[in-house]
């Protein structure tokens, strides 16, 4: 067996660390169905049990309801019912309870709680109300309707607290919690510009916007305290951000001119979409501050499908979103990471080319072959 001399180790370590390539990790596409028309996933917990929403009448190309909240675990997509009229499940925690809303026949969205294929409603809520965001304690974290505006709420221990609003402002939104209770959403500031914000347990912290833009909203949260959201200008761009350590950062698209960002694992995997140079709206993930299009770190599982979004990522690196079927059809989709390791020879290649794209191409050649 023919030995490499330091030298070329040398070389090749070189070239490994200069090139990080994020396309080491691949990923295998799972259809997830439908109750009947389209489905959109939108929530995943650590044992990828999968939460969103499907058309329950025949609309197979388009998400146009009405529709029910599901629940995907282990291979088959379960109908989470309503209080008699729609539902759709935002997240879902590791002990398998979904929150989200569901509304009664005629009635308005109410924030709700789906466990053992029932949807009740979250006590002291009633329509006009979204539940966003719940954690392994069971806290619970969206939104409701009052007299004056809407305003976050935090559901803890059985109790319902108003978060309240930053400073100059009136009206806020939940969208996520982590497991050590901080809540991010957005609120205004002066009733023309809303900010990003905060929540610490005690009180709301703006988080500014992305440096020359105007707005920002903060959609998940890590429980590294890292935040994600999109930041933008009223009828401009769109950005998908990360704050982190005081600061918010543009993520940047795929060439386009938009982006948004919709979940973070504890990683600091960042999933949301991208504008590709061509306009087009495709499925992303973020890693070290550099946009990958989903589509391209698929196998063949993938082929024929467009993905259109990914809105969720657990600890595991499973990915969920939404994209459209080789038929045509609006689909959900989970997004399981392959563990490969590549052959010496694909390894030595794949570093001297430097490459991610090439490095993928010459994998896939070699499984091929």
């Amino acid at each position: 067996m023919r030995r490499l001399t330091p030298f070329v180790l040398t070389v090749l370590a070189s070239a490994l660390w200069a090139y990080p390539c994020p396309a080491a990790i691949e990923y295998s596409l799972t259809p997830l169905g439908t109750l009947r028309g389209g489905s959109e996933a939108l929530g995943i917990n650590n044992h990828g049990q999968v939460v969103g929403y499907s058309d329950v009448v025949d609309n197979p190309d388009q998400l146009g309801g009405p529709y029910h909240a599901f629940l995907y675990d282990n291979g088959v997509m379960l109908d989470l019912f309503t209080l008699g009229g729609q539902s759709a499940a935002q997240s879902i925690n590791d002990m398998g309870v979904a929150v989200g809303y569901a509304t009664y026949a005629g009635g308005a969205q109410t924030a709700s709680i789906f466990a053992n294929g029932t949807a009740t409603p979250i006590d002291g809520l009633s329509g006009g109300s979204f539940a966003h965001g719940i954690n392994n304690a069971g806290q619970i974290t969206g939104y409701r309707s009052t007299g004056t505006g809407v305003v976050a709420f935090l559901y803890s221990g059985g109790v319902l607290s108003d978060l309240g609003a930053l400073p100059g402002g009136t009206t806020s939104y939940a969208f996520a919690i982590n497991e050590n209770g901080k809540v991010v959403g957005v609120a205004d500031i002066d009733g023309s510009s809303s900010h990003a914000f905060l929540y610490d347990g005690t009180m709301m912290h703006d988080l500014g916007t992305v440096p020359g833009l105007a707005h920002s909203s903060a959609l998940a949260i890590n429980d590294n305290e890292q935040v994600v959201g999109s930041s933008a200008n009223s009828g401009g761009p769109q950005r998908a951000f990360l704050y982190d350590n005081g600061a918010m950062v543009d993520l940047g698209t795929l060439g386009g001119a938009n982006s948004l960002a919709y979940g973070i694992s504890n990683a600091g995997e960042i999933v949301g979409w991208a504008d590709t140079a061509g306009g087009s709206q495709v499925a992303a993930i973020w890693r070290g501050g550099t946009a990958y299009d989903l589509h391209g770190l698929i196998d063949s599982s993938g082929d024929g499908w467009g993905l259109v979004r990914a809105t969720a990522i657990n600890d595991n690196g499973q990915i969920v979103g939404y994209g459209i079927d080789p038929d045509g059809n609006s689909r959900a989709f989970l997004l399981t990471p392959i563990a490969e390791v590549p052959e010496p020879g694909a390894l030595v290649i794949w570093a001297v080319l430097g490459a991610c794209g090439a490095g993928v191409a010459w994998r896939r050649r070699l499984r091929a072959a």
